[in-house]
């Protein structure tokens, strides 16, 4: 599975890293601004992003979810310390796979992987994943007529 990690904490990035890779993942690309994060998503393919919302104090998480909705069928995990209840809602109408509070633990990076890996990642075999250049499209096999 590729990983997006957008983090602008360079420990709590490395942290998030680590802890991926004790559990089995390690295809991971890590972004610290908004502007690497778009880069790396218009360059490379991702099974899954993880994003903090708050990047430098401003709410470009929700900016990054905003792109990926835009142009991309990413699932989105948001990590992050933000309590208030406007942001929540505003993470919420991205439909994240999840959202995980900070201080986390191993564990619940851990159950939520199981989690969207279970429920997000393998339950799609009704669709057709397509990479087009830096553009990955999601085909329902119920619209497909012919393929050659």
């Amino acid at each position: 599975m590729n990983i997006l990690i957008v983090e602008d904490d360079e420990i709590i990035a490395e942290n998030l890293n680590q802890i991926l890779v004790s559990i089995g993942y390690t295809n991971l690309m890590t972004a610290f601004e908004k502007e690497a994060a778009i880069s790396l998503l218009n360059s490379n393919s991702y099974d899954l992003a993880l994003l903090d919302i708050n990047l430098k104090d401003k709410n470009e998480g929700l900016d990054i979810a905003c792109f990926i909705s835009e142009n991309y069928r990413i699932p989105i995990v948001f990590i992050t310390a933000t309590t208030d209840k406007i942001i929540i809602d505003k993470a919420v109408s991205f439909k994240p796979v999840g959202y995980i509070t900070k201080p986390f633990k191993e564990s619940d990076i851990y159950s939520q992987m199981k989690i969207v890996e279970n429920t997000v990642i393998t339950t799609s075999p009704s669709k057709l994943k397509i990479l087009h250049k830096n553009y990955t499209a999601y085909i329902d096999f119920s619209e497909i007529r012919y393929l050659k």
